[in-house]
């Protein structure tokens, strides 16, 4: 899994490890920022994803 905070206009940001502490993640947990209203921060999301996932694959294998 992948991990996406969901930020907007007026909403406060977290540094990624501090969220990333908070949450307990693994350090190999993809965690990124995105605004889901814009279609291209969820496409790249989605992307950082499906690149972990295959990374994950080739070793693995």
């Amino acid at each position: 899994y992948a991990v996406g905070i969901n930020e907007f206009d007026g909403s406060r940001t977290y540094p990624l490890e501090e969220v990333r502490d908070a949450l307990d993640l693994a350090p190999s947990t993809p965690l990124v920022h995105l605004d889901a209203r814009d279609r291209g921060a969820c496409l790249r999301s989605l992307i950082t994803l499906v690149e972990f996932l295959f990374h994950r694959l080739e070793f693995q294998q």
